[in-house]
C-alpha cells in the first residue's frame, strides 16, 4: 500500500487525491482530498449535500477536475508502479 501511497502523493495533477481503506477490506478508494475534508460518513455520495457545502460551480468544478484528472492519475500509477508505458 505504502508504494501506492507514495504514487498518488507524488501525482501533479488538477487535485490532490488520497486513498482511503474501509476497515476489514483490502480494496481502497482514491478520492479527491477536497471531498475527504469534509465527509460525513451519510453523506459523501450525495450530490445536493456537496452543492450545499460548496455551491454548484464550485462543485461543478471539482467534478470536471477530477474527471480530467482520473485518466492521468491512472496512466501515472500503471507507468510508476509497473514501469509499463
Amino acid at each position: 500500500m505504502s508504494i501506492l501511497q507514495n504514487t498518488v502523493d507524488q501525482f501533479k495533477g488538477n487535485l490532490v487525491w488520497l486513498i482511503i481503506m474501509k476497515n476489514g477490506s483490502e480494496n481502497c478508494i482514491l478520492i479527491p482530498r477536497v471531498f475527504k475534508e469534509l465527509q460525513f460518513e451519510n453523506q459523501f455520495y450525495k450530490k445536493d449535500f456537496w452543492i450545499k457545502q460548496f455551491g454548484e460551480n464550485i462543485y461543478k468544478r471539482y467534478v470536471d477536475a477530477a474527471i480530467e484528472d482520473i485518466p492521468e492519475l491512472a496512466e501515472y500509477i500503471k507507468t510508476t508502479i509497473l514501469n509499463v508505458s
